[in-house]
């Protein structure tokens, strides 16, 4: 852990109860949103993969009519 992120749950364990909550649940939210964001480029990922596979055959068609 670096010395940052050491401070950073040094001085979240100073708060009062209700900011820890508040704390946590703006983590959270973040941690969501860039979950989802990582989802997002994966199926993006995934259907450029299925579009060059695609590609791929109709070219592969196109030279076995040739």
């Amino acid at each position: 852990m670096t010395s940052t992120a050491a401070r950073l749950l040094d001085d979240f364990q100073t708060l009062a109860p209700a900011e820890q909550w508040m704390v946590r649940e703006r983590v959270l939210s973040l941690t969501e949103h860039l979950q989802s964001e990582a989802v997002r480029r994966l199926h993006g990922a995934g259907a450029g993969r299925a579009l060059v596979a695609r590609l791929l055959a109709d070219r592969a068609g196109e030279r076995a009519r040739d």
